[in-house]
């Protein structure tokens, strides 16, 4: 379209211009959509790693947790373990006892029985 400004414009004219202003703002939609999908991309990315380093969190205060009372109930468990070991040994002295002194008995019952048959 060239001219001074004071020659009559025609149809092809005008077509050229549209054409031209049609691609200038698709152009510019264009450019204003990536500008936005970078945006969102960077908007998403950050809430991404905000919910990872959360969910990162949350599982490590779970897992602390967890081991605290997994600790506790070793605890429990191992003074009842002594308790219940110290208790069965009790009971195997008491039963060694026992048993030494029915053997004694019995010893000394063979021993009246084989003098009083001489």
């Amino acid at each position: 379209m060239e001219g001074n400004g004071s020659a009559p414009v025609t149809r092809a004219d005008l077509e050229a211009f549209r054409g031209e202003l049609v691609k200038q703002i698709g152009d510019v939609v264009d450019t204003r959509i990536r500008q936005s999908e970078e945006k969102l991309g960077e908007q998403f990315a950050l809430r991404f790693q905000h919910t990872e380093e959360q969910f990162a969190e949350g599982l490590h205060d779970a897992e602390t947790r967890l081991l605290k009372a997994f600790y506790q109930y070793q605890e429990h468990s191992d003074v009842r373990m002594r308790k219940m070991s110290a208790d069965i040994s009790n009971m195997d002295t008491a039963s060694d006892l026992r048993i030494n002194n029915l053997e004694r008995r019995v010893i000394e019952i063979e021993r009246k029985i084989l003098d009083s048959g001489r």
